[in-house]
């Protein structure tokens, strides 16, 4: 079981690393030559950029660790729970396999 903790573990911290790579890169590119596709992407994959337009948003740099933390947080989840489905169902079916074999 501690095997399948760490593999979990490594997913989410995968996960939460590369929603923070999402957000630099499509902020960064939407810096360098704004568009509407990459205003489209930027709030399809980054979903909580569109706070940085808030009355309590004050900075660009707020506006930045919003984004880049909620990234982390929203993809890292997603990661560990679909790792944690994914040794569920392994395991699941390997029982399965072994009871009919």
């Amino acid at each position: 079981m501690q095997a399948a903790a760490k593999w979990i573990y490594f997913r989410s911290l995968m996960g939460s690393a590369l929603g923070t790579c999402i957000a630099v890169f499509l902020i960064a590119a939407e810096n360098i030559h704004p568009s509407g596709l990459l205003d489209k992407l930027i709030l399809t994959f980054c979903p909580l950029y569109i706070l940085g337009f808030a009355p309590f948003v004050k900075s660009y740099i707020e506006l930045w660790v919003i984004t880049l933390v909620g990234n982390a947080i929203i993809y890292g989840i997603i990661f560990t729970v679909g790792a944690s489905l994914f040794l569920l169902f392994k395991s699941a079916w390997k029982r399965l396999n072994d009871s009919n074999g």
